[in-house]
């Protein structure tokens, strides 16, 4: 297979790094012919894979695409702080709520410990935010999706992923039987026409 022309943007962030195609992959968990054929773009980046590099080069989503960070463009500096940051045993709770009772010493921050238990300890919460945000934006879609000649099918693909998703964590996943947790629909606004008459 022919060298990356390092225009893709995998190839760009790697580089960037310090990283060769072959240990990108064992970072990762993937082939290095993966690395290389999506830095030929041969095979799609799926969003799998986007993430999971984002977990171990310092990029969220959207910094991956533009290859920047708060601070500017990603260096090798910023890819050897978030691995220290992963490899580092995060401080018990004892010790964290100790270093806030005290205040951090002047001139110094959190130690990288105790910023991966503050960030541990705050973790359940910001989930429950981007839950509200990701449930808002699926009633949005079904509500707007009512009345497509797909609306069945999408929702059996929304149900199958979702079963699959637990499946995969091992997480049960009942779906209601009939007269569980559904609402009867409202019938509709009707001028001169009596509710009794609806159901003939």
């Amino acid at each position: 297979m022919r060298p990356s022309p390092l225009r893709h943007t995998v190839a760009i962030l790697r580089t960037m790094i310090g990283l060769t195609q072959k240990e990108l992959a064992v970072l990762v968990g993937r082939a290095t012919r993966t690395i290389q054929a999506i830095e030929l773009e041969q095979l799609p980046l799926s969003e799998e894979l986007a993430l999971r590099i984002a977990e171990e080069a310092p990029a969220r989503r959207m910094e991956l695409i533009s290859l920047r960070n708060e601070r500017g463009p990603y260096t090798k500096e910023d890819f050897e702080w978030a691995r220290a940051y992963r490899e580092t045993p995060a401080a018990t709770e004892k010790q964290l709520a100790a270093t806030i009772k005290r205040g951090p010493k002047k001139g110094e921050g959190f130690t990288l410990p105790e910023m991966k238990a503050a960030i541990k300890a705050a973790q359940p919460i910001m989930m429950e935010a981007m839950d509200r945000k990701l449930l808002r934006a699926m009633v949005h879609l079904l509500r707007e999706t009512t009345t497509e000649p797909t609306a069945l099918l999408m929702r059996w693909k929304l149900r199958r992923l979702m079963e699959e998703l637990a499946k995969e964590r091992d997480v049960e996943f009942p779906w209601p039987g009939p007269g569980e947790g559904d609402r009867p629909a409202k019938p509709p606004k009707t001028k001169g026409i009596k509710r009794s008459q609806l159901a003939l």
